[in-house]
């Protein structure tokens, strides 16, 4: 991997004076990166077995992932599809005609651009395959999952947020892993998206010397839903190969998780999810708090970590 950084990047963790939380996730260290001895798997999604044409990936049954490109704005250190860099390839015109006669085909109702970056193939293209998108009947939900708000937030120009409102629903679900990501210009972007109808949702992934103790989660997600972008993922550190120095252990994520409840607000509680290795898709890991015993009978954890013995009504 080589360093990909935007200028508003660099200005922004210059800033915020090179903090480690800022450094760690975009600047590369091509050793460090080389000498993964806990992770072994290239790709963990394995997309390439559920993608029946360029750029279409179709794993669960009423939804499936579109990447215009698999290009991005920059590269960060964590991520888990960096194999489908090393090659970036675009949809052709004919890639997404047939995408979007497989959508209709096959009744699904959610389309999510993702990829790579969708901005990283510009504003106009973008609109356009929106656009084509929401003119499938069976589609009923757009989400568009994109960094852009951390590399290039002014690439979300008015003239963009006014063609998808007219296109709703819309979702926007941006990529944020530290407080430090929401500058003000990022924030009046994310104003101008919600003033204008479009709800905002976040995806955080759990990463060593980044975020993983309680402080700097609390402080992400209260800021998050602060500035009208709802906490909705929190994804455990995928496995893939060169990204180990980032990685924090099931148990310990566990127990980040747990601590959040009822300490933050209920509308900035994430779901925490767990990719599974190999392709079998995401697992979402609950508070494990409710625990059957017998019959109907449980034993429940409350907040304060007190078992509580409940028997169910017998219906």
């Amino acid at each position: 991997m080589i360093n990909k950084l935007t200028n508003y990047l660099v200005n922004l963790i210059s800033e915020n004076n090179n903090d480690k939380r800022l450094i760690k996730q975009f600047h590369i260290d091509n050793e460090l990166e080389s000498c993964d001895e806990l992770n072994s798997l290239y790709e963990t999604a394995n997309d390439t077995s559920i993608s029946p044409c360029n750029g279409l990936y179709h794993r669960y049954p009423s939804k499936v992932l579109i990447f215009p490109t698999s290009d991005c704005l920059g590269n960060c250190r964590f991520c888990f599809r960096r194999n489908i860099k090393e090659n970036i390839n675009y949809m052709t015109e004919d890639d997404f005609i047939h995408a979007c006669k497989y959508i209709e085909s096959n009744n699904i109702n959610e389309v999510i651009f993702s990829g790579g970056d969708p901005f990283a193939i510009g504003e106009v293209a973008l609109i356009d395959m929106i656009k084509k998108i929401r003119a499938i009947p069976t589609v009923s939900i757009i989400r568009i999952h994109t960094k852009v708000l951390t590399y290039q937030p002014n690439l979300i120009s008015d003239n963009f947020i006014d063609a998808i409102s007219n296109m709703q629903p819309i979702y926007m679900l941006f990529h944020i892993n530290s407080h430090l990501e929401l500058s003000d210009i990022a924030i009046n972007r994310v104003n101008s998206l919600v003033n204008k109808g479009i709800m905002c949702f976040s995806q955080s992934a759990l990463l060593k010397d980044v975020n993983d103790n309680n402080d700097d989660l609390k402080l992400l997600f209260a800021s998050l839903i602060k500035n009208r972008i709802k906490p909705y993922y929190l994804f455990h550190p995928d496995r893939v190969m060169g990204a180990g120095h980032f990685y924090v252990s099931l148990e310990k994520g566990i127990r980040l998780y747990n601590s959040l409840y009822n300490h933050i607000s209920g509308l900035a509680m994430p779901i925490y999810l767990f990719n599974i290795p190999g392709g079998y898709g995401h697992c979402i890991i609950d508070l494990g708090n409710i625990r059957k015993l017998c019959d109907n009978k449980y034993e429940i954890i409350n907040w304060e970590g007190k078992k509580i013995i409940y028997e169910d009504a017998n219906i």
